[in-house]
């Protein structure tokens, strides 16, 4: 399975945080399966910790190595995305999960989210 997380599986699995349910986990640590963290997700957990809404294990470049010791390959944003992105129906405005969906619709991967919201944004959940 090729996957992508959400930003919030990204950082509970960066904390190490319980909150990661167990079959995310095992899908995680399967060396079959192949996972990524998009660019974007760093960009969300920055904005939210330079307003003070969520403490950040580390800066951005941290937890950039924390994934990549993890096996995770970081995704860039590309304009392919953003016209994916622009082609959504507007079933959900958060503009972070949209753009994490179309990345996965692009590259055909498997979201890891514990939120029901991306079953609207016409990808493949895991949780």
């Amino acid at each position: 399975m090729r996957y992508l997380l959400d930003t919030c599986a990204f950082l509970w699995l960066a904390e190490g945080n319980p909150r990661l349910s167990a079959p995310a986990k095992a899908i995680i640590r399967d060396p079959a399966n192949e996972g990524a963290v998009s660019s974007v997700s760093f960009w969300e957990l920055s904005m939210k910790s330079v307003t003070g809404k969520l403490p950040l294990p580390g800066t951005p470049a941290l937890l950039e190595r924390l994934a990549l010791q993890q096996g995770l390959d970081v995704l860039p944003l590309t304009v392919a995305h953003v016209d994916r992105f622009h082609q959504m129906p507007a079933t959900h405005r958060d503009p972070f999960d949209r753009i994490i969906a179309a990345i996965a619709q692009a590259a055909g991967l498997v979201v890891l989210t514990p939120d029901p919201v991306f079953d609207s944004l016409g990808v493949r959940r895991a949780w």
